[in-house]
């Protein structure tokens, strides 16, 4: 990165320091998160924190150990509210763009209120504390080196399953790819296709990260996760809101009273844990699971019984099973 921004930055010595720096730490984005920004530092918004919480460790530190890499580092985490995801988004954005020249990316959310509102501002509230700032431009919709703003840039970008053409080609060959997906279990499956797409790229670093609460027992998302379709090729974790330090403890145990630690809306919003029962499902999968594996016993003289499923869209199909 030095030798890339030196000829149109005239570097004075403590410039140069700060491009050796960003050099230093392109392949450790924990490092870069404890150097680039003022924790503990009287005064500023991180007077009080000293760092990322054990999850948020865990995710950077996944990064550092899928690079150099040979194929795509992909990380799903599903997770309760109010556990910094956000943040951490924040860091993987600003250590992937300033870290590595060239970087191109894309950001999307669950929906446009989302995208603007949570996960942009945040990474506004990071930008403005990070300490190579200066370096780059942030405006509503991008984030980009101003002199080779066609070419190191990551864009917000919300999603359209009728503009499915804004995720694809993604390709930036033997230079850094990030991709990142917030509040992933409501984006549909033909944005998480098209935007596979960019982990063709050989000799790239590429980076996809998603996060989310989960909502949705089906999906792309879900399958991310053990038991699920795609389970092998994702780091996955679930992080429960009680085991981070600044979640309201207090709060998350009236909930937990009031709905019952088994109830789905706990899972969805305190555990990080997949619901049991999908939106459009009279029985949950454990319920359905277990009655296939019952045993069931029949006479001659029991009536008929004519067990009809059908499919209305998808992948399914229809199923006619008489007993």
């Amino acid at each position: 990165m030095h030798g890339n921004l030196e000829p149109k930055l005239g570097v004075n010595a403590a410039e140069e320091e700060l491009l050796d720096w960003l050099t230093d730490v392109a392949d450790d984005p924990y490092r870069f998160v404890m150097e680039a920004f003022p924790w503990g530092e009287e005064g500023t918004t991180l007077e009080k924190d000293l760092g990322p919480e054990p999850w948020q460790r865990d995710i950077l530190a996944a990064v550092k150990a899928g690079l150099p890499l040979d194929r795509a580092i992909q990380l799903a985490t599903a997770s309760g509210h109010g556990i910094g995801k956000s943040a951490c988004v924040s860091w993987l954005i600003l250590w992937a763009v300033s870290t590595f020249p060239d970087t191109r990316g894309v950001i999307t959310a669950n929906t446009e209120t989302q995208l603007k509102t949570k996960t942009w501002a945040e990474l506004g509230k990071w930008f403005h504390l990070f300490i190579a700032k200066h370096l780059f431009k942030l405006t509503a919709t991008a984030l980009f080196q101003p002199d080779r703003e066609r070419t190191w840039r990551i864009d917000m970008i919300p999603w359209s399953e009728r503009n499915t053409e804004a995720f694809a080609g993604l390709h930036n060959k033997g230079k850094r790819i990030l991709i990142l997906f917030d509040e992933a279990s409501a984006i549909p499956d033909i944005i998480w296709e098209t935007a596979e797409g960019a982990l063709s790229d050989k000799d790239t670093q590429i980076i996809f990260a998603v996060f989310g609460n989960p909502t949705r027992n089906t999906g792309r998302f879900r399958e991310c996760f053990a038991g699920g379709q795609f389970h092998r090729f994702w780091n996955c974790r679930q992080v429960d809101s009680r085991e981070v330090s600044f979640t309201n403890k207090a709060d998350i145990a009236r909930k937990i009273e009031a709905y019952g630690e088994d109830s789905d809306y706990v899972r969805i919003r305190i555990l990080g844990v997949f619901p049991r029962r999908g939106e459009m499902e009279f029985f949950n999968a454990e319920d359905i699971d277990a009655a296939m594996l019952r045993d069931v016993s029949t006479s001659p003289f029991d009536p008929l019984a004519l067990g009809v499923d059908v499919a209305r869209y998808g992948g399914n199909a229809s199923v006619i099973f008489p007993r």
